[in-house]
This record gives C-alpha cells, sequence and structure tokens, in this order.
C-alpha cells in the first residue's frame, strides 16, 4: 500500500511516475442500459512541477460486449491556465476533438 501524506508528496510521486495527471471520481452512474456517465476532476500538475490545476470532466461512456465503444469528453479549458491548455491539448495527439 501507498500513503502519500500532502501535496508535495503528492507531486513529487507523479514526477517520479513521470505522470502529468490524475483523475479523482466525483459520479460514476448508469444511465440507459450500457451507458454511463463519468464525472471527475483532472488534477494537472504544471510544467515547473510546484502547481496542480483542476479541470471539470464529464464522460459519456458507452459499452458494447463488455468493451468501452465510445466515450464523450466534455470540459472548459478556461478554467486552465494557457500553459496547461496548450499541453493538454498537444497530449490528446490523433485523438477527434470537436469545439462546442
Amino acid at each position: 500500500m501507498l500513503h502519500i501524506n500532502g501535496r508535495e508528496e503528492f507531486i513529487g510521486y507523479l514526477r517520479a511516475c513521470e505522470i502529468f495527471y490524475s483523475t479523482q471520481t466525483i459520479k460514476l452512474i448508469e444511465t440507459a442500459e450500457s451507458e454511463y456517465l463519468h464525472r471527475y476532476k483532472l488534477l494537472i500538475v504544471s510544467d515547473d512541477l510546484k502547481t496542480i490545476e483542476k479541470l471539470d470532466v464529464t464522460e459519456i461512456i458507452k459499452v458494447e460486449n463488455g468493451l468501452i465503444c465510445m466515450a464523450i469528453l466534455k470540459y472548459n479549458l478556461e478554467q486552465l491556465s494557457d500553459a496547461t491548455s496548450v499541453m493538454l491539448v498537444k497530449s490528446m495527439g490523433d485523438f477527434e476533438t470537436i469545439k462546442i
């Protein structure tokens, strides 16, 4: 079991694992047969590894034959600093992004 005490240890852990984000589930509910709503906070470590920014994300997940066949994520990048927004968009790679 891993125990992380406080913000500094958490940032240190993410840095050691070369991870720049983590998630914290707020709600996961089944909205219809084979469809789920997942609300969570995306905790993003800044480039200087000193601060953590939070992004509220709502994800709609559809499942077929026990596998995720579609996931739609909704979020507002205006909650983040410009540098973190750019880093997050670059990390998405070739995923299809639709701006609403």
